[in-house]
This record gives C-alpha cells, structure tokens and sequence, in this order.
C-alpha cells in the first residue's frame, strides 16, 4: 500500500473511550485538513483495511474495535492504540448494551438487549461478557503491543490527564506544531488542542455532569476508573477471574 504521506491512526476497543477520542482525532484531522474515517466493523472495509484506506483516498483514520489480522496490512502509519482495564470495561459495556448503545446496523444488540433486561445485573453482566467475548477482549488479547510506530496507553492515563497525554500523543504522531501559524494556516498548536479537548470533555458531552456523576442509561455514564468494585459480584468476578485473568496481567493491571 501506498500514499502521499503517512497515515495517523487510532485504534481502541469497544467501550474504551472511542467516541471521545474519535471525536477529538476528527477534530485535529479537520484542523490538519486530512480525510478521515471513523470504522467500527470489519464489514465496513470489507476485511481489506489497506485497501480500503487507498480507495478511499484516506490519510488519518479511527478504527474503534481494532482487529490485529487487518493494522498489520497497513504500512507508512503513526498510530495511538489505547486500552482499559477489562474490569472495567465489562461493566461499561453492561449498561451500554442494556440502555444507551445504538441499534442501529447491529440487529444482534438488539435481540441482546431484549435478553439483558430479562435477567438479574450479575447474570446480565456474565451474559454481556460472553458477548462481547471475540470482539474486544480476545481483539485485545491478540494485539501487539510492541510496534515501534504505536504508542501504547491506558484510557485511565488518558482521562486523567487529557491535556498532558494528548500533547504525548500528537507529539509521537509528528504533528504538534511549536510555532503557530498564521490565522488561516492550517496546523495543530497547543492552543488549538486545548480548545478542541474543552469542546470534547466529559461535562459538555455528558450534557453538564462532572466525571463520577452517573448516570446509568447515558453513553457517558459515569467517566471514572475502578467502577467495576461497585458492580463485580463475587459470582462475576469468579467467572471474570476464570476467563479474563491471564488478560488483566498481560495489560498491567494485575501484577
């Protein structure tokens, strides 16, 4: 694969903070004048991820549910890849899947949702996990997590200091400028950052509540780590440790 120059990319994971930060790469690649895309599913490149991206004439991507088999086609590319605790992550999907979540062009989540709202939250959760089991955590779990060229975080590294780890990131992309350019030239200073995260935060996109307010059927429920303590059950967490363990270690959030 070839293109006019390389590539920015972020890749996440389901319910590890993608719109906020799709929305936030959105906006530096429109800052930038880059055409982007936003992909989820495997289906919307029809498993050929390069060729999508030649196509499609495309230079900055988001690809929030992030599949190895289909990253390692791509070449000339700086990329962010970001995870989370899968504790964690496992009860935001819960509620996202029984309350908020789009149905739309996911016909699945829908026979799932009508499931979820059957059943008691710990045998919900335990049902979401199976779920969401090939998707996201067997995608993190085969990731490499050791290419030069991304830069590997955690999403609570991130929403706890959006503005020091952004900088870190788009300073790793190449793209942070240290002079600023005139008024109608296009390029990202630390100014122009600042303002794009201030538009992107919790409490605008939240509709005013600060991060630890919840609010269970909001696609931005409650925005703080170490959630998952309220909601794991002993019986939840049984299953968790039985399927996800190994997991946690290799992510760093068990030693």
């Amino acid at each position: 694969m070839t293109q006019n120059h390389k590539i920015l990319a972020y890749f996440g994971h389901h319910k590890c903070a993608t719109v906020w930060i799709h929305n936030i790469m959105a906006d530096v690649c429109r800052t930038l004048g880059r055409k982007t895309a936003n992909l989820n599913s495997s289906n919307q490149f029809n498993s050929d991820l390069a060729g999508y991206m030649r196509d499609q004439g495309l230079d900055c991507l988001t690809y929030a549910n992030a599949d190895r088999r289909y990253v390692k086609e791509l070449d000339n590319f700086s990329a962010f890849h970001v995870v989370r605790d899968p504790r964690d992550l496992a009860v935001s999907s819960y509620f996202s899947h029984l309350y908020s979540h789009p149905t739309r062009n996911w016909p699945q989540l829908e026979t799932h949702r009508e499931a979820l709202k059957s059943l008691p939250k710990a045998e919900g959760m335990i049902r979401d996990m199976e779920f969401i089991h090939r998707d996201v955590f067997q995608c993190m779990d085969n990731w490499d997590y050791n290419q030069k060229n991304i830069l590997e975080l955690k999403m609570e590294e991130l929403t706890a200091n959006p503005r020091e780890q952004f900088i870190n990131i788009f300073n790793f992309l190449g793209i942070l400028e240290r002079k600023p350019h005139g008024f109608f030239k296009r390029g990202l200073t630390e100014k122009r950052l600042v303002k794009i995260l201030d538009k992107n935060s919790f409490t605008r996109l939240s509709g005013g509540r600060k991060p630890g307010q919840e609010d269970q059927t909001h696609h931005f429920r409650k925005g703080t780590p170490g959630d998952w303590r309220n909601h794991f059950t002993p019986g939840v967490t049984a299953y968790f440790n039985e399927h996800y363990r190994a997991l946690l270690i290799k992510l760093g959030y068990e030693p």
